[in-house]
């Protein structure tokens, strides 16, 4: 059962990091992307707070130690080397989430938004961090349903017109 709970969890992350995607694309009002977009992101970090719990219950026992072990083990299992180390990258992507999260729903309540640059710097390291996690962590499929799930984005994001497109924070 905690297998299941740990997998599903992650696989209900990516789903809403896609969604906070999608409406950052699909969306054309400022306002209502916002506000989608902002709902998306906080949700998909509650369940990954709850993803993390599940993999240190079930699998690591509340162990970092195993945890260490568990990540350097499936690193060389599919790249080759032994990297433990990345677990630590995990710990510093989840208070990125959260200050982003918390930064978000300031600038929201204060009228403000996000710089383009921050903008796309947190996305590059989302998109990095989400794909590691699936070519390390998920089944084979995964890979390419993550793969094809950011194609449609973009593609969506090159074919639709500039009206419906996001104008990102450009306010």
């Amino acid at each position: 059962m905690g297998e299941l709970l740990i997998a599903w969890s992650a696989r209900v992350v990516v789903a809403f990091y896609l969604l906070r995607l999608a409406a950052d694309v699909l969306i054309a009002d400022p306002v209502r992307r916002d506000r989608w977009a902002r709902w998306a992101w906080t949700v998909g970090f509650a369940i990954y707070l709850v993803h993390v719990a599940f993999a240190f219950q079930f699998l690591h026992h509340w162990s970092h130690a195993a945890a260490v072990e568990h990540a350097a083990r499936r690193t060389f299992e599919v790249v080759g080397f032994e990297f433990g180390a990345g677990l630590y990258f995990n710990y510093v992507f989840t208070l990125l989430w959260l200050a982003d999260v918390v930064l978000w729903w300031r600038r929201s309540l204060a009228g403000r938004v996000a710089s383009p640059a921050y903008y796309w710097t947190v996305q590059a390291i989302f998109a990095f961090m989400m794909f590691n996690a699936t070519v390390v962590f998920g089944p084979a499929f995964w890979k390419w349903v993550a793969v094809g799930a950011l194609a449609v984005i973009v593609a969506l994001r090159l074919l639709l017109p500039r009206t419906t497109q996001l104008q990102i924070r450009e306010s």
